[in-house]
């Protein structure tokens, strides 16, 4: 198995998603004029700030 070297600070990982999300992402990615990689963790950060808020909010 290769050595791969991985920046200080990511993990590499590789995952499956529906060919529809991947169709979306690509869109998304190209529209925002980033990396579909860039673009994921874009959402997914979006995401995570969202779901903070709204657990912070929680009475």
């Amino acid at each position: 198995m290769a050595n791969i070297k991985v920046k200080p600070g990511l993990h590499k990982a590789q995952y499956r998603i529906p060919l529809d999300l991947a169709g979306w992402l690509k869109e998304r990615a190209e529209a925002n004029m980033r990396t579909i990689n860039s673009e994921l963790s874009m959402v997914l950060r979006e995401v995570r700030q969202r779901e903070e808020k709204e657990n912070n909010h929680v009475t």
